[in-house]
C-alpha cells in the first residue's frame, strides 16, 4: 500500500472517469475519504466548505482540465487566490486527455500543481504522485 491520505478530492465532469479514478484510489487504499465534484465550481464550493470545517480538507486534488461551468484552470486560479490550495496545504495533480506540451508547462508552472497526468489515472501514476508529496 502507498501512503494513506485523510481525504482526496476528484474533480471531473465524466462519470466514467470519476468511477475509474475512485476505483484506483480504493484499490490502493490510499485515502480515508474520497469526495467527487463534477466541475470546478462545485469543487471550489466544496473546498471552501472544507476549509470552513464542514468537511475534511483534502490533501490532494485530482483535477480535470476541460470541464463545463468552471474548468480546471479557472478552478486553480480561484482556489490559489483564495489560498485554498498551495504548498503546505492542498496540492493538485492535473488529469487530462491533452498531451499538449503547453498544458503540461502551464500546469507545472503553478506551485500547487505536483504533476500533470494523462487520463485515466493508473496505479503507477497514483503511486508516483503519492511518493512525491511532502511528508
Amino acid at each position: 500500500m502507498s501512503r494513506r491520505l485523510s481525504c482526496v478530492l476528484l474533480v471531473d465532469d465524466s462519470p466514467a472517469d470519476l468511477f475509474l479514478h475512485r476505483l484506483v484510489l480504493e484499490e490502493e487504499g490510499c485515502a480515508e475519504v474520497i469526495h467527487e465534484a463534477t466541475n470546478g465550481a462545485r469543487a471550489l464550493e466544496w473546498l471552501r466548505a472544507a476549509h470552513a470545517g464542514e468537511y475534511p480538507v483534502p490533501e490532494l486534488v485530482f483535477l480535470d482540465i476541460n470541464m463545463p461551468v468552471l474548468d480546471g484552470w479557472g478552478f486553480l486560479e480561484k482556489a490559489t487566490s483564495e489560498n485554498l490550495v498551495g504548498e503546505g496545504t492542498v496540492v493538485v495533480a492535473m488529469l487530462s486527455t491533452s498531451s499538449a506540451p503547453r498544458d503540461r508547462a502551464r500546469a507545472t508552472s503553478i506551485p500547487s500543481v505536483v504533476d500533470h497526468l494523462a487520463k485515466p489515472l493508473t496505479v503507477e501514476a497514483l503511486r508516483r504522485v503519492l511518493d512525491g508529496l511532502p511528508s
